[in-house]
């Protein structure tokens, strides 16, 4: 019994998260959502913004670090908005072609939403993600996170898309 004593006795340092603090959706988007390239940006437009990360977070990589989760930043552009069938609900600043738009392909994601706070970050919430993944078995289809940024009110809203692979089923 002495043995057990001096084992439980032990301190061990774990870390946890707690992925439940953040509500993991399974999202369709039925459109792509647009983005007009940053090096078209006309002055003083704004809105809403979307970085596309790489993540070298994987099922075998059993002990990630924070900062594997969101790597490679690349600032895509502003939103743009669009109608249910695509089309564009705005006018484009002259001599931009619709193809030099930027993306986040319509299919199926894993989700995640919040607001920008002093302990909260991407970082947090895209690990909280990829245990979500774990949980639900899901396949990631590539290793491409979306970082999309939005204004509400006085604060920022995050959110995080990473695309689920699609299975096919007989």
């Amino acid at each position: 019994m002495r043995f057990f004593k001096k084992k439980l006795q032990k301190k061990i340092k774990i870390r946890y998260t707690f992925p439940m603090d953040y509500h993991i959706r399974r999202l369709s988007l039925f459109k792509d959502l647009l983005y007009l390239p940053s090096t078209t940006v006309p002055q003083g437009f704004t809105g809403e913004r979307m970085t596309q990360f790489h993540t070298q977070v994987d099922k075998k990589n059993l002990e990630p670090t924070a900062d594997q989760y969101l790597c490679e930043g690349n600032f895509c552009g502003y939103g743009l908005p669009s109608n249910t069938d695509g089309s564009l609900d705005a006018v484009l600043p002259a001599g931009i072609d619709t193809r030099s738009l930027k993306n986040i392909p319509a299919g199926t994601y894993a989700f995640v939403q919040r607001d920008y706070d002093s302990d909260e970050s991407p970082l947090k919430a895209a690990e909280a993600l990829w245990l979500e993944f774990l949980w639900e078995e899901w396949e990631p289809a590539d290793d491409i996170v979306y970082l999309r940024e939005l204004p509400h009110g006085n604060s920022t809203v995050f959110q995080l898309f990473r695309r689920i692979q699609e299975t096919c089923t007989p």
